[in-house]
């Protein structure tokens, strides 16, 4: 009978739906190029759209129009939701309409004094207009036309969200079928152990036992399959092998009855990350991600899943990579940063990192991977020399004048002892160049962990209304969902609950979360608290960030 619970829970592992989010992209140019003189009479190309350049600060992202249809122009044959690019589109669109703000010369109250990020729109004749993005509050996105260098204007819509996005977060993902016990002919799922489950007319047999009093369960969790997200377009053998697909821990073969007829699904499941399995569906090579059963909203941190197990486990040690690891057994595994703004590479670090059983995150910019390693979760991090927005070296720096103590292993392309001089004079605890094997950087990995205690942190969390904030983990919780906050967020977000229900001014939020000597403006703190807001409502939380204009801000709790 367990066998029988085990297999129904290896069905249900593959149902439950977690958010997750990894960005990947081609890294470009940070300046618009091919730009020829715009066109039309408003702010926008007079006519039809044919092509879209985002640039984000770090990677470029290309979109062409051919009739009615987009498409990704570093590949026609991705699968781009075009949902994405519309609703993108009709944002730069509106910029027409728009109204410029009271002129001024200082442009940083803005965010526009020195960003980088653009959207750029093409239309069919050549004309090209563009506009450099400013800071997103709570009142809009400030814009900037490229040839209106003395006008600001504000969009009511932002575009950071989208901008934020990697491109394999914009593709189509295959529906599944719904499966029924009416619509299902046959079913097989094996295991790399031998051991299978089956339906055949009506029959369900697990290695040969009829286990059809099970039907009902079984039967339920196949109708719920689904897929959360695309991990990797053409991937190679070695990201293949990493995700554990080249010897699949399960395939399930479905034939069923749709309007076309008799109907084949394969899917091959490889290894577990948070909230989810990787998998492959029929004969594509695409990787997505299967939702695991107990999976949080982001899928990291927090509970930790199970594997498939009874009919689905792997043998134990099974991978593309032996050896020893570090990663704790019967607690909570290491947990480490990966600050890489190469988005293949850093994934590829992230999933070597996962499946020696550690916990890893990533920072795609020496910004926010300063802002995450200073959060004191990590038990390591590794950082790469060249970064956008601040390098690794000065990150490391600051890092180590701001009293954070955590090992440091240093990834750079350089390999000059003056590089490897400056890394370990930055404060780096060991420095590693590219290329690197595998085998040699868990070595490191392992080397430096040693100096950690590995023991969790145990400091008292905070609660308000359905929200409860972890100082341990920096994780928001609201009933089954969780955010990773950022050190910022997470400092913004204790002080308004703390304070809660009086009101916190931005005064004493840029004291308190930046610091007396910092240049921090209202803009800055605008910019947090917009983020918070989202992620309020990606919890689907009823404790929300009410403003009180000219004043500051605190929590109110809704029923």
């Amino acid at each position: 009978m367990m066998d029988i619970r085990r297999a129904a829970a290896l069905l249900l592992a593959l149902v439950m739906i977690a958010a997750l989010t990894v960005g990947c992209g081609k890294k470009q140019s940070d300046t618009p190029t091919d730009t020829p003189a715009a066109g039309g009479d408003g702010r926008t190309p007079a006519q039809q759209p044919a092509k879209l350049v985002c640039y984000n600060g770090s990677v470029t992202l290309r979109f062409v129009r051919e009739e009615d249809t987009w498409y990704w122009g570093d590949d026609r044959d991705f699968p781009l939701e075009q949902s994405i690019v519309t609703e993108l589109l009709a944002t730069v669109q509106g910029y027409a309409a728009l109204s410029p703000l009271p002129h001024t010369d200082d442009l940083s109250q803005f965010g526009l004094s020195d960003t980088k990020r653009y959207i750029s729109l093409t239309d069919t004749e050549g004309n090209t207009r563009t506009y450099w993005l400013g800071t997103q509050t709570d009142e809009g996105q400030y814009i900037q036309p490229e040839d209106e260098t003395d006008a600001v204007y504000l969009s009511p819509a932002g575009v950071d969200g989208t901008l934020s996005m990697g491109i394999y977060d914009m593709a189509r993902l295959p529906k599944l079928p719904q499966l029924t016990a009416d619509n299902v002919s046959t079913l097989t799922i094996t295991a790399t152990d031998g051991k299978s489950l089956s339906l055949t007319e009506g029959v369900w047999l697990r290695s040969g036992q009829d286990v059809t009093q099970w039907s009902g369960t079984l039967t339920e969790a196949l109708g719920q399959l689904m897929l959360l997200r695309c991990i990797d377009y053409r991937p190679s053998t070695g990201v293949a092998e990493l995700c554990g697909l080249t010897e699949p821990a399960v395939t399930l073969t479905v034939t069923y009855r749709a309007i076309a007829g008799e109907t084949e699904l394969t899917l091959r499941v490889g290894a577990q990350r948070d909230g989810g399995y990787y998998a492959t569906v029929n004969d594509d090579d695409t990787i997505y991600l299967l939702p695991a059963a107990g999976g949080g909203a982001g899928g990291t941190g927090g509970q930790r899943f199970e594997r498939i197990n009874s009919i689905s486990a792997p043998p134990a040690g099974r991978g593309c990579l032996t050896g020893e690891t570090d990663a704790r057994k019967g607690s909570d595994p290491m947990r480490i940063l990966v600050v890489e703004d190469e988005a293949r590479l850093a994934q590829t670090l992230a999933e070597l990192l996962h499946r020696q059983g550690y916990t890893a995150d990533i920072s795609g910019d020496g910004l926010s991977g300063l802002d995450n390693a200073a959060s004191d979760i990590y038990d390591l991090v590794v950082l790469d020399a060249m970064l956008p927005g601040m390098d690794g070296f000065t990150l490391l720096q600051r890092l180590r004048q701001e009293g954070h103590t955590v090992p440091v292993l240093m990834l750079t392309a350089r390999s000059g002892v003056e590089d490897r001089v400056r890394g370990l004079d930055s404060g780096a605890d060991y420095y590693l160049t590219k290329p690197f094997e595998p085998q040699e950087l868990l070595a490191c990995v392992r080397l430096l962990l040693r100096r950690t205690d590995g023991q969790p942190r145990q400091e008292d969390a905070v609660t308000c209304g359905d929200l409860r904030l972890e100082p341990g983990t920096f994780l928001l919780r609201c009933g089954q969902r969780e955010v990773r906050l950022s050190r910022r967020e997470y400092d913004l977000m204790e002080l308004l609950i703390r304070s809660y229900p009086q009101i916190v001014t931005k005064e004493q939020l840029i004291l308190k979360v930046w610091g007396y000597d910092s240049d921090a403006e209202d803009n800055n703190v605008e910019v947090y608290i917009s983020f918070l807001r989202r992620k309020l409502e990606h919890l689907h939380s009823a404790v929300k960030i009410r403003t009180h204009r000219l004043v500051g801000y605190c929590l109110e709790v809704g029923a």
